[in-house]
């Protein structure tokens, strides 16, 4: 697993990182301990150098102590109770948005929704786990130009920091069979 920077730690900035997990599934989190105040919602970016984006999982949902409110895609009905969450993927028809699953790219929106006095979402943790079909680079940004990129809940707009990362093959174990005769085989998780 190797992390590549986009730019340089600084004290006051939300931090977006991937990391490999193995068996080409990543996990994109955020760390927002250097503000003041808590972040209110993430649009996000994620495009792959090779392959394709096959699934997304393992997301926070609905209202409560996380992010699982996707303003890209809720349903929110005229009575006002949300009618159906979505998933964090903004579609493809919307103005500015990646492809999506099946594509080298994804939009991303997450937001938070907890009553006065609940529990709110952690300072740092896991936005979303995807699934890529082979391995790659995986490049984070924020998409600012119609989302707004991240928000903090004062309305005001951090300094963010976005790390990348790569996505390996699995490790092989070397077996020795008889004289000459190398077998490798790749670890499973």
């Amino acid at each position: 697993m190797s992390f590549f920077l986009t730019a340089s730690l600084s004290s006051g900035a939300v931090i977006i990182s991937c990391q490999d997990l193995g068996n080409h599934i990543v996990q994109l989190s955020y760390d927002a301990s250097g503000e003041s105040f808590l972040v209110r919602a993430f649009a996000l970016n994620i495009t792959i150098s090779d392959g394709v984006i096959l699934s997304i999982g393992d997301y926070f949902e609905g209202p409560g102590p996380g992010y699982g409110i996707f303003p890209g895609d809720i349903m929110i009905p005229p009575v006002g109770d949300i009618g159906d969450l979505g998933t964090p993927i903004v579609g493809p028809e919307n103005p500015g948005a990646l492809g999506g699953i099946g594509t080298d790219g994804m939009t991303l929106e997450f937001g938070s929704l907890y009553a006065p006095g609940a529990e709110p979402p952690p300072v740092m943790g896991v936005l979303t786990t995807f699934t890529v079909s082979e391995d790659c680079t995986v490049f984070v940004a924020e998409e600012n130009l119609y989302r707004g990129g991240v928000v903090l809940e004062d309305g005001t707009h951090p300094t963010v920091l976005t790390y990348g990362c790569e996505v390996v093959p699995e490790p092989a174990t070397i077996f020795l069979i008889g004289v000459g005769t190398v077998l490798l085989r790749r670890k499973k998780v």
